[in-house]
């Protein structure tokens, strides 16, 4: 796992606080820097997966889980 944050480029998450409990948050996208950037950052399997997150300050954001599992992990502990 890559220990830098990657915020993702051309994705921008926000919280309307008057929008019903069942809306968590709103992602617009700039279509041509966000095509750019899942081309930059995709996996070997060609996915991009983020995590939508809150800062301290309270502004939600993408960023990219770069998390791989080790060679000898499974996907379960058993």
């Amino acid at each position: 796992m890559s220990k830098d944050t990657i915020f993702v480029e051309g994705a921008f998450v926000s919280r309307n606080q008057n929008a019903p409990d069942f809306i968590k948050c709103k992602v617009s996208y700039k279509v041509d820097d966000f095509i750019k950037f899942l081309n930059k950052h995709k996996n070997a399997a060609g996915y991009v997966n983020t995590d939508i997150k809150v800062s301290k300050e309270g502004k939600w954001y993408a960023q990219v889980d770069t998390w791989e599992p080790k060679s000898n992990e499974s996907d379960f502990p058993f």
